[in-house]
């Protein structure tokens, strides 16, 4: 397999990984009725393997529209689209959301024991700042935001 045939699967494989990430979305904003009828999406940014922004649309009611964030080492997570005019603007906007909320876990409670019902703070907590930091080491490295003004 020559150089062209490698690169062209390899671009075969990351345009099948995004489609899918793409529909995880649809399938993301129809389960939390953010968007109950048909919608059109395109990917907004992707690091692949690791994160994915979307940005879905509903055909219907234009005025719905959201930024969808999952991946292996995202949260699910979304924003309407008037909080952020960019996919990158929209990362921003989900570290500042997650380190909010892991601050608010470390303050509910002490760790859970193991086999205790409930839920451990303070590891959700250092999850969610844990996934905020790395989001957030992406979101300032200009090279991978190609087509955005920072």
């Amino acid at each position: 397999m020559d150089r062209d045939e490698k690169f062209a699967l390899e671009r075969a494989k990351l345009e099948k990984w995004a489609r899918a990430q793409l529909e995880l979305c649809g399938q993301y904003v129809q389960e939390n009725s953010l968007i109950t009828a048909e919608a059109r999406g395109r990917a907004g940014w992707m690091l692949p393997g690791r994160f994915f922004i979307g940005h879905l649309t509903s055909k219907l009611n234009p005025d719905l529209s959201y930024w969808v964030i999952l991946g292996p080492d995202a949260l699910q997570d979304h924003i309407e689209t008037r909080l952020a005019d960019t996919a990158r603007a929209a990362a921003r906007h989900f570290v500042l959301r997650w380190q909010l909320h892991g601050a608010q876990a470390g303050t509910l409670g002490k760790p859970t024991a193991a086999g205790e019902q409930g839920t451990d703070w303070q590891a959700r907590a250092a999850d969610l700042s844990s996934k905020a930091e790395e989001l957030f080491a992406y979101a300032e490295q200009d090279p991978l935001w190609p087509n955005e003004v920072a």
